[in-house]
């Protein structure tokens, strides 16, 4: 069945009392390359192959060049769990149009063929049960909102150093200023303040990013929260080239 999102047309199919969307039609509504996508798909299927692998299934599909290509099929829960951290400003807009598109098509698979179509009280307790489950889904979405950005400030954070770390690589570029000094000098250059935490126009700009996690009290054994100051690979440079006067 064929629904329109973002002016994408995208085609939802059953099988076995399931309805399943194609990555290939996730990529091109949220605007991601195909491959990436199925490469998240992957990630996930890895983190529990048990309860998630039920969730996506391979199929291949034919490019411009009539070359086989890898994609997959996914259900309502693969789509929500892989599109959990998809950001944009028109992100939830398209989320929602897919919920609702599965709404439909799973209404449409739980009615006997003699029944359509439909009379219009029972089309009207089908769309009505169709609107329930949107705003149930957008109640879901909204809850999970704080988690999310808890999981994308994290994913910021792949591939940074902190600040010990960067003091490291700076002693070996010549500039032996070790953890201290570094902190003091990213302060009197209005980088950090007083307290050490980021001025927000340096995460802004991809310069520094901020991990956030907890940890158990060893001796108290509740849990405590940390925040810990980390250096992007663009800010590595940015800095550098402050400390050594290449910016002013």
């Amino acid at each position: 069945m064929q629904f329109t999102i973002n002016n994408i047309e995208v085609n939802l199919t059953s099988k076995d009392d399931k309805v399943f969307a194609t990555s290939i039609d996730v990529a091109k509504v949220f605007k991601k390359e195909h491959d990436k996508v199925v490469r998240d798909i992957g990630k996930l299927i890895q983190k529990d192959v048990a309860k998630i692998g039920g969730m996506f299934f391979k199929t291949v599909y034919f490019d411009t060049y009539s070359r086989n290509q890898r994609a997959y099929e996914m259900t309502r829960d693969g789509f929500s769990l892989l599109v959990m951290g998809f950001t944009g400003e028109k992100a939830i807009n398209w989320k929602l149009d897919f919920i609702e598109a599965f709404n439909k098509m799973e209404t449409m698979i739980q009615i006997p063929q003699h029944q359509v179509p439909l009379t219009l009280p029972e089309a009207l307790r089908a769309y009505a049960d169709a609107e329930e489950q949107k705003q149930k889904a957008l109640l879901q979405l909204e809850a999970e909102a704080p988690r999310v950005a808890f999981a994308q400030r994290l994913q910021k954070c792949e591939g940074t150093l902190s600040i010990r770390d960067y003091a490291k690589l700076l002693c070996d570029k010549g500039l032996p200023l070790g953890e201290k000094r570094l902190f003091e000098r990213l302060r009197n250059l209005g980088i950090l303040m007083r307290d050490n935490k980021p001025y927000q126009h340096y995460i802004d700009n991809g310069v520094l990013a901020v991990k956030e996690g907890i940890y158990i009290n060893s001796t108290t054994g509740d849990d405590v929260a940390y925040m810990q100051v980390r250096v992007t690979a663009k800010g590595q440079e940015y800095i550098y080239n402050k400390l050594t006067g290449a910016i002013k």
